[in-house]
Parts: structure tokens; C-alpha cells; sequence
């Protein structure tokens, strides 16, 4: 089925043009080329207008066109959004780095004893937040609590003695001895583990997984810097 614009006066088949209940053939009397061209015309000439119009309608109905909008956009969507984020995020980056790679003179360079007094400076006027974060930190993880100090005493007397060193997790640790105890043989809880030194430090043994097992913490008190044999010998 054909049928003539009204406006170029092409004929055209019917899906070029726009459905009308209305008309007696159901379509509108000009192509939608046509119609789209007119519109963009209308919108040129009166922007300021429709600009003025829309303003006023989102001021008298905005929760109905913020309502609008979110059924529009469900959180079905919310992937797709963070992902086009995450696009644009990249883009900007590579972006600035061509620009600023090429041209390293264009972005001023903070040096690093400056961005060590900006940090100081910060710390400072933020010396309270700082201590009432770190303060809920250690309240609300007292295990890594207790391993980075634990960590942080072997390190110490570690660096002193010039062995070497790795961060041991007490977890890891257990899980790799099957949680039991290196000393005495019987099952650990975790509530009562600790990290022994098979060739303690005193001795030149390093702070690393190959030089560690997991023992019951009166366990190890009681080897000290003695051998497991020692101390078998002892409870018996």
C-alpha cells in the first residue's frame, strides 16, 4: 500500500508513516521524515519557550517526574549503569594520561617531601577523627588487631638481628598444620593458637611460613627458646 506525503509529496509505503485512529486510512498525512524535519524546526524557533514550559511543569510536578524516571530506569539497570561508569571512568584516565604523558610540563608535579608535609598537615587538623577511626577499627577487629602487633614485635627484633622476614597469618598458618599443635600434638582452638618458631629467633630463625607452626599458646611459654624434645621431656 502506497500513500502521498502531504508535504514532499513523495508516495511512500505506510510503515513511513505515523499510526492516527482519527484519520480514515489510520495514518497521519505526512511521512515521519517530514514530521521529525517540522518538529525540529518548531523546537529551534520556540526553545526558550518550551524551555520556560518544562521548567514550570517539573517545578509543580517533580515527584511524579522523578517517579517517571524511576520506573524508567529500574534497578535492573544499575549493572549497566556502574558499567557505563566504569567506561567512562577509563576513557578519562587514558585521556589524561596521553595528554599529560606527552606533556608532562602541563600538570604541576607535587614532589614528595610536599605531599609529605600536605599529609602531616592534614593529620594534624584531623588528629581526633583519625584516633576515633582508628579506635572503632581495632574495637571491631581485634584479631588483625592482634596479629599486626604480633607481626610488628617479630619485625623488630627481626630487623635488629638482619633475618629474614614474611607477614605470617595466624589463619593460614593453622590451616596449612591442620590446627595441630607443633609441640605437643593435640588439636588448637583458634582462641588459643599462637606462632611458634621451629628454629627460634634467638637462635637465627627467621619470621617466615617455613620457620613457623602453629602451637598452643601455653605451649610455647613453655618451650621458650628450647627444642620440642626439651620440652616433652620436661611433661613427662
Amino acid at each position: 500500500m502506497l500513500k502521498q506525503c502531504t508535504k514532499c509529496g513523495r508516495n511512500l509505503g505506510a510503515e513511513r508513516f505515523s499510526r492516527d485512529s482519527q484519520k480514515q486510512d489510520g495514518l497521519r498525512p505526512s511521512c515521519k521524515e517530514c514530521e521529525r524535519q517540522a518538529k525540529a524546526v518548531y523546537r529551534d524557533v520556540n526553545r526558550e519557550t518550551l524551555r520556560l514550559k518544562a521548567s514550570a511543569y517539573y517545578a509543580a510536578n517533580r515527584e511524579l517526574v522523578l517517579a517517571r524516571q524511576r520506573s524508567r530506569w529500574p534497578a535492573i539497570n544499575s549493572e549497566r549503569r556502574r558499567e557505563r561508569g566504569r567506561l567512562w571512568m577509563a576513557n578519562f584516565r587514558a585521556q589524561r594520561r596521553l595528554r599529560f604523558g606527552a606533556n608532562p610540563v602541563g600538570r604541576p608535579r607535587v614532589s614528595i617531601e610536599r605531599k609529605r608535609v600536605l599529609r602531616d598537615l592534614w593529620y594534624k587538623r584531623n588528629a581526633a577523627k583519625v584516633k576515633a577511626g582508628v579506635k572503632a577499627w581495632v574495637a571491631a577487629n581485634p584479631e588483625r588487631t592482634r596479629e599486626t602487633q604480633r607481626h610488628a614485635r617479630h619485625k623488630r627484633r627481626i630487623l635488629i638481628k638482619g633475618l629474614p622476614i614474611e607477614r605470617v597469618a595466624i589463619d593460614r598458618l593453622g590451616a596449612r598444620d591442620r590446627w595441630r599443635c607443633g609441640i605437643c600434638g593435640v588439636k588448637v582452638t583458634r582462641a588459643e593458637a599462637s606462632v611458634d618458631h621451629i628454629l627460634p629467633i634467638s637462635k637465627g630463625g627467621g619470621h617466615t611460613y617455613a620457620n613457623t607452626r602453629i602451637a598452643h599458646r601455653l605451649c610455647n611459654v613453655r618451650r621458650g627458646n628450647r627444642g620440642a624434645a626439651q620440652l616433652r621431656l620436661l611433661g613427662d
